[in-house]
């Protein structure tokens, strides 16, 4: 009998909720409605108010329907019942300057009304467990779409802002006009990242909106317009949550703005643009970009750097460009590399160690080469500081944005130049890859070229070009060599890797091990080896030997570490 007189005053009070929720055909979120006496001072605005009346119910003072003096768990039953929907309730922007509205009543919905109590108790079921879906009119789709009007709708909610959950904005189908390209969700992205606590779910659909926007059943889709990319905008959003304390949190500190967040044009990428506040001055740079991987992550971009204020001057003044020549490249204009000195300019040793962009603007300059005087009295060389190059050009290599890749530069030429005071045997010349090898392949990129050449005591300016390779050859032949040193010397696998000497033409001729005498490779360099590929020289030595050790990158049974030969 309990149950039936349950089930009776629920149907009555579904039918009176029913009843009173169909008077209006639109409601609206303008004006505010109830305030208990929790909230009487607050200026907070509830998502519903009635069209035509913004009055309690015209119940006399300390009347309590028997509704209220029910259990509470029967009263949430009722609530439950009433304001738990499985369709989204639709909200409808139509006014550029207005907040979205409803665009279909709600049944029951004028029940809130009924009094402060059922407000405060119902409050919270309707907003938390429902999904509310905001449209943008396909009648306007000339304007920019609403999303900043999202943020102004959650202003006006107030304290109820906390109880959403599901929050869905509607992007499709699209209308016959091309929406814009750009769709700025910026304002939308700097309130989910102002709201550290909020458990709201923000995300992009599309949905047939015929059904909930009259204005649009007389407008048919076109194939011409903006695809927004729904799937990478939830990424974008998903980015914005999940990873706020970590790769975001590296960049938007409190110094920095979401200035803006663009989507490309084939709707497949999303883009953030962060700025520094004029107003709070920050050390780091003052524009971020920020994408949405192909995983879901975030990744920086490095997009192309435009042209420098002094890249310009150069160019529309000779004079200005002579000037940069003489002081860079001093009075030969070249790039030159002092290993004394560890510096690429003698004049302005501070402004490179300082400046990327005089660096980056004189390795493009001279034409991405780099000299390197062999000032030594014996045809020699063993890089002893040739590190410090390497450090340079690492620090420099730029990255451009070419669709959505990351890549880098043409590598930089390296001129090893000889001045042998005199001598022309080239035989002579020797230089030390193993050094060369170890300490270029961990910086530079493998295509970096390796030019050898000789100038004539006689005349600074002619040179001979000896011989070119480059650091992938390099790497190749050194592995081979040493392939063959252990097959016939297994007695020296215990001793630390020795040094490979090249001549100009980039072919081992020499093995040097400490405090032994070098041994002489006889023969010329057999290049048709070359084509071994790397990867079986590899398995080769970590069979020949059980494998490598882990620890210390070297051969087991031996000190002889692949890593400072190969990589």
């Amino acid at each position: 009998m309990a149950e039936l007189q349950m089930t009776g005053n629920l149907a009555a009070v579904r039918a009176e909720a029913q009843t009173t929720g169909t008077s209006a055909s639109i409601t609206s979120i303008e004006r505010p409605l109830l305030r208990d006496t929790a909230t009487a001072n607050q200026s907070t605005l509830p998502i519903l108010d009635l069209a035509k009346s913004n009055s309690l119910s015209g119940a006399p003072d300390g009347y309590v329907t028997p509704f209220l003096n029910r259990p509470a768990e029967i009263r949430n039953a009722i609530y439950e019942t009433l304001f738990q929907y499985d369709d989204p309730i639709v909200l409808m922007g139509r006014h550029p300057w207005a907040s979205p509205r409803l665009a279909c009543p709600i049944p029951g919905v004028n029940f809130l009304s009924s009094c402060h109590q059922v407000w405060s108790e119902a409050a919270a079921m309707l907003y938390s467990r429902n999904t509310f879906l905001v449209c943008f009119p396909m009648a306007n789709c000339e304007h920019t779409p609403y999303l900043h009007r999202i943020e102004k709708w959650l202003y006006k909610i107030g304290t109820h802002e906390a109880l959403l959950r599901r929050l869905s904005i509607d992007l499709g189908p699209p209308c016959p006009a091309r929406l814009p390209r750009r769709l700025d969700v910026a304002p939308l992205g700097n309130w989910i990242w102002s709201r550290t606590n909020s458990k709201l779910q923000i995300l992009f659909v599309e949905t047939d909106r015929t059904d909930h926007d009259p204005s649009s059943r007389h407008l048919h889709p076109s194939s011409t317009v903006q695809n927004y990319g729904v799937d990478v905008l939830n990424s974008m959003l998903a980015c914005l949550e999940r990873e706020r304390l970590t790769t975001i949190g590296l960049y938007l500190r409190p110094s920095k703005v979401l200035e803006s967040v663009i989507l490309s044009n084939d709707g497949n990428r999303v883009t953030f643009l962060l700025s520094t506040d004029t107003h709070k001055p920050s050390r780091d740079p003052a524009r971020i970009v920020l994408e949405v991987s192909n995983t879901g992550g975030l990744q920086r971009v490095y997009s192309k750097r435009q042209p420098i204020r002094l890249a310009e001057l150069m160019y529309r003044y000779p004079r200005i460009e002579k000037r940069f020549s003489t002081l860079v490249g001093g009075a030969g204009h070249q790039l030159k590399y002092n290993l004394n000195k560890n510096t690429l300019s003698e004049s302005l040793p501070e402004t490179f160690a300082i400046n990327k962009e005089i660096r980056e603007l004189a390795l493009d300059y001279f034409k991405r080469e780099i000299i390197v005087e062999m000032s030594t009295q014996e045809p020699r060389a063993t890089f002893g500081d040739f590190h410090a190059l390497h450090g340079w050009i690492e620090n420099i290599r730029p990255f451009s944005q070419v669709d959505g890749i990351q890549q880098v530069f043409d590598a930089p030429t390296i001129i090893l130049l000889y001045d042998l005071a005199g001598r022309v045997n080239l035989n002579s010349v020797r230089y030390q890859a193993t050094n060369l090898v170890r300490k270029a392949s961990l910086l530079l990129d493998t295509s970096t070229t390796i030019c050898v050449q000789l100038t004539c005591p006689e005349d600074s300016v002619i040179k001979q070009e000896l011989g070119v390779t480059s650091l992938y050859e390099l790497q190749r032949r050194c592995l081979l060599v040493l392939e063959a040193l252990l097959d016939q010397h297994p007695t020296r696998r215990s001793l630390p890797c020795p040094d490979i000497w090249v001549d100009y033409r980039g072919l081992p001729c020499e093995i040097e091990f400490r405090l032994e005498n070098p041994i002489v490779l006889e023969g010329e360099a057999d290049c048709g080896g070359l084509i071994l590929d790397t990867e079986a020289c590899i398995q080769r030595l970590t069979e020949a030997y059980g494998g490598i050790d882990e620890e210390t990158g070297t051969l087991l049974g031996t000190t002889l570490a692949l890593a400072d030969v190969l990589w």
